[in-house]
């Protein structure tokens, strides 16, 4: 069996990946960054904190399960229905 090199190959593809990388330097290429948008519904929610014993309250109903059932999922999706119907 013969094993060939990649010979010239690696030298080449090195070689563009540095020109790639220094013409972005050169044109001031801006880097990307994640953005958070909160519409006004949200910060007018985060602005009427609840308290301590109502957050406990709701932690436990979800650990509990509470939201997950048949009663409370009626009422959502009867509340989508209407809200939809609405529209």
């Amino acid at each position: 069996m013969q094993i060939k090199g990649l010979g010239n190959s690696i030298n080449k593809l090195h070689e563009q990946y540095k020109k790639h990388e220094k013409a972005k330097v050169e044109v001031g290429e801006k880097k990307q960054t994640d953005k958070l948008e909160i519409s006004e519904e949200a910060k007018l929610l985060q602005s009427q904190n609840i308290s301590g014993k109502e957050a406990a309250q709701i932690r436990d109903k979800i650990s509990a399960g509470f939201y997950n059932s048949e009663e409370v999922l009626n009422k959502v999706a009867e509340a989508i229905l209407k809200e939809l119907y609405q529209n």
